[in-house]
């Protein structure tokens, strides 16, 4: 499917620099959609617990196993104290400890609840009705209606700033990992099991049911490939051609597509010649496919397609009805 840029008086640019934080914040929850929602569970140095929402949430590593989870320096206008930092900070940063719970479709509702502003002394498991279970490696509580639930050991805060509105980066080793067993099958998570929900801008959130699939490409580095969409598998194969009016002979290998320009790669050029070169062709084979293209034609004009050295080079003319007549041969070599 052809994509459609916008022209450039369609793009609307705009200057962090010039603009208040909160208007940047609008822009940043507007576009980094959707965002996962890692409902954090904490403990303070009394033992009080902590319950809070935070979508600036991400996996880092697997070795170790690592996550973050990003809270932001808050006004004193908040009315919660003259802490800038929100409590689920404090809390990690005087214990070391903290569980991501995982917010189901089903519990979204009471993980908002836990995102209102209140006083240090209030415990969200009270106010949002979400029941505490208790971990094995870390003393906060795990979420017991949460699908999945990750321990977590601080290992490192990084403040991008100090004012109101700054980020702080959290950094935890996963220590344990917590999943109902009908979700987990050869350590692969079931998505609608998990049924995770995660966060737009304002007050919209988002469910995880409407999912696509893309298999992810294995592309060859000696194919030169084009940006049309493949329609057919690619075929590589040698040749041996020698230029007009010269004795020397030289190796192609490409990539074909039905219906779309022929792309090969001639490790002969340099990549300094602009001159289109006409070849006559000496011999072909196929490398290991498992299709033969037909007979090709006995001269094919090239011109360089501009890559670095070693040339990639861009076939005209005759080259690009190869793949037409395919037909499941095997491997063998042709001479003229």
């Amino acid at each position: 499917m052809a994509s459609v840029i916008p022209s450039a008086d369609e793009i609307l640019s705009i200057n962090p620099a010039d603009y208040e934080p909160r208007q940047v914040y609008k822009l940043m929850t507007g576009i980094i959609v959707p965002r996962p929602v890692a409902l954090v569970s904490t403990v303070d140095r009394n033992g009080l617990s902590n319950l809070a929402p935070f979508s600036f949430f991400a996996g880092v590593g697997s070795n170790p196993p690592t996550l973050l989870f990003c809270p932001v320096v808050r006004s004193a206008a908040a009315g919660v104290g003259l802490d800038p930092r929100k409590d689920t900070l404090r809390n990690v940063e005087e214990t070391g400890e903290f569980v991501v719970n995982v917010v189901s479709d089903a519990i979204a509702a009471a993980a908002n609840a836990t995102a209102a502003e209140v006083p240090p002394e209030v415990d969200e498991f009270v106010l949002s009705g979400l029941t505490p279970r208790a971990s094995e490696a870390v003393r906060p509580a795990r979420v017991a209606e949460s699908p999945a639930q990750m321990e977590c050991k601080l290992v490192q805060v990084i403040y991008t700033g100090r004012e109101p509105g700054a980020g702080v980066v959290v950094l935890g080793e996963i220590v344990r990992f917590h999943l109902r067993k009908n979700l987990v099958d050869n350590f692969r998570v079931d998505p609608a099991g998990l049924d995770a929900v995660g966060r737009m801008a304002g007050n919209t959130w988002a469910r995880t049911r409407d999912r696509i699939e893309l298999i992810r490409p294995k592309q060859n580095p000696n194919i030169y490939w084009s940006q049309q969409r493949p329609r057919a598998p690619s075929i590589r194969f040698s040749c041996e051609w020698v230029r007009s009016h010269e004795p020397k002979s030289v190796s192609l290998e490409t990539g074909f597509w039905t219906g779309s320009q022929t792309f090969l790669y001639c490790p002969c050029f340099d990549g300094r010649t602009s001159t289109p070169s006409t070849f006559a062709r000496r011999s072909w084979r196929v490398d290991d496919s498992p299709t033969r293209p037909s007979p090709m034609s006995n001269s094919i004009t090239f011109g360089l397609g501009g890559r670095n050295s070693g040339g990639a080079v861009t076939s005209r003319g005759e080259a690009e009805p190869m793949l037409r007549s395919a037909t499941p041969r095997g491997s063998r070599t042709v001479r003229s």
